[in-house]
């Protein structure tokens, strides 16, 4: 199973022997509530889940730092009702340490925290204990956070290996801009060379000032 937040991403992903789904495709979702009451499934659903799910060795999710905490709960939970017959797990298991997405044996996430996040929802990455310096009172409030979302958070945060992948093919070697974008991702000053080489892209007569 493969999955991704947008329909554009995961038609850019789809390949002749894998096709890729939104994320309320692959839980068979419409527009319903993202709590646990609101997303069990009828008998037709149910139906259909099994079928989608049931089989599934692999999922992978594209753009993880675009899937908000409940969307990713969502996930979770349609994949265990999905697989209650083929992995004998139920809502009553679904939020034990090993049981997620059903109990699928591989799950792979790709993305890029320092990119987009969330358009709606909270991130899988944010910090839900954090207190404005000023106020002290939490920047998340309690009211926007709910078990599903708690949930989503610790299932994240259970990943056992991460990889972290430093190369570029979007670049020719050598091109400034990867150490203009490196510099920008990082916090740090930009070379004098390399803000000139960005200088030299301006179109002739621009007044911009940045």
């Amino acid at each position: 199973m493969v999955a991704a937040f947008s329909n554009a991403q995961a038609k850019n992903i789809s390949a002749s022997g894998v096709q890729a789904r939104t994320l309320h495709s692959a839980g068979n979702m419409r527009v319903q509530r993202l709590t646990v009451a609101g997303m069990r499934p009828s008998e037709k659903s149910a139906k259909v889940l099994a079928r989608l799910w049931g089989q599934v060795r692999v999922l992978v999710l594209e753009e993880i730092s675009m899937v908000s905490a409940s969307l990713y709960n969502m996930l979770d939970y349609r994949a265990m009702q999905g697989r209650q017959k083929s992995q004998n797990v139920s809502e009553g298991t679904y939020q034990s340490g090993r049981h997620a997405f059903g109990r699928c044996p591989i799950v792979i996430h790709l993305g890029d925290f320092l990119q987009l996040t969330p358009t709606k929802g909270i991130s899988l990455v944010a910090a839900t204990k954090e207190r404005d310096a000023a106020t002290g009172r939490y920047v998340i409030s309690a009211e926007a956070l709910s078990p599903e979302i708690d949930h989503a958070i610790k299932v994240f945060g259970r990943i056992p290996h991460v990889f972290h992948l430093d190369g570029t093919k979007r670049f020719v070697a050598g091109d400034p801009l990867i150490e203009f974008l490196g510099c920008m991702r990082d916090g740090r000053p930009i070379p004098p060379p390399v803000w000139s080489a960005f200088e030299r892209t301006f179109a002739p007569g621009s007044n911009t000032q940045i």
